[in-house]
C-alpha cells in the first residue's frame, strides 16, 4: 500500500507510461530468458529430428553442433553481445555432442536440456532478478511484488521442463523425445510470455485507474 503522498507523485509517470511501457517490460525481459536457451535449444532440434529421421548419431550429433554454434557465430557477425549463459549453452552443446559420439549413447544429448534448464531455473529462484532486466518503472504501476512473482513461475516453468526431459530422455525414446523438444519448449516460451504480458497489462491499468482517481478526487 502507497500513501497519498506518494501515489500523488506517481500520477505524473502513470500518464507518461500510457503506452503500456509494460509490453515492453514483458517482451525484453522474456528475450533476456530465451536467448540463452535458444541457442541450446537449436542444436537440440537439428539433433532430433535427424537422429529420428536416420539414427546416425555421428551425422545428427555434427549437424546439431554445428546449429548451435552458427547461432552464436550470428551474433558475432551482426555484432551483438553475447552474454556468459550463452558460451555456456555452446560449451555445453559442444561438450555433450562429442561425449555422446565418443560414447555411441545419444541420451548424453538428449539430457542436455534437463542440465541447462535445471540451472537457469534454480537460477531464477533467486527474488528480484527479473526486476534487473526491466526497464524503470514506478512501483505503483507495476509492483515488485509482480517482478517476483513472475520470476518464481518462470523457474517453476524450467524446473518443470528439466523433469519432463528427463523422463522422455531416459524413458520414453528417441522418437517421443523428439516430439517434445520440438514442441513443448518453444510452447512454453510463446504461451509464458503471453501471460506475463496479459498479467503485466491488467497491473498496470488497474494501477494506473487507481490513480487517476486519486488525482481526480484530489484536484
Amino acid at each position: 500500500e502507497y500513501s497519498d503522498t506518494e501515489e500523488l507523485s506517481m500520477t505524473q509517470s502513470a500518464t507518461a507510461t500510457d503506452s503500456l511501457a509494460n509490453a515492453r517490460l514483458s517482451i525484453g525481459m522474456v528475450g533476456q530468458i530465451v536467448k540463452p536457451i535458444a541457442i541450446d535449444l537449436v542444436g537440440s532440434l537439428f539433433f532430433a529430428g535427424l537422429y529420428v529421421a536416420t539414427h546416425n548419431l555421428l551425422l545428427s550429433d555434427g549437424v546439431g553442433m554445428a546449429a548451435g554454434a552458427a547461432a552464436i557465430g550470428w551474433r558475432l557477425v551482426r555484432r551483438q553481445p553475447i552474454a556468459a549463459m550463452q558460451w555456456a549453452s555452446l560449451a555445453l552443446v559442444l561438450v555433450s555432442g562429442v561425449l555422446a559420439i565418443l560414447t555411441g549413447d545419444p541420451r548424453i544429448v538428449m539430457l542436455k536440456p534437463t542440465l541447462f534448464c535445471a540451472v537457469i531455473g534454480a537460477g531464477m529462484l533467486q527474488p528480484g532478478w527479473m526486476r534487473r532486466y526491466a526497464p524503470p518503472v514506478p512501483e505503483a504501476i507495476i509492483p515488485g511484488l509482480a517482478f517476483d512473482i513472475a520470476g518464481h513461475a518462470w523457474a517453476g516453468a524450467l524446473l518443470l521442463t528439466a523433469a519432463a526431459n528427463l523422463y522422455f530422455a531416459l524413458v520414453a525414446g528417441p522418437t517421443a523425445w523428439a516430439l517434445f523438444i520440438a514442441i513443448w519448449p518453444l510452447s512454453l516460451k510463446i504461451g509464458g510470455a503471453a501471460l506475463q504480458f496479459l498479467a503485466f497489462t491488467l497491473i498496470a491499468h488497474r494501477n494506473k485507474r487507481r490513480l487517476r482517481t486519486l488525482a481526480l478526487a484530489t484536484a
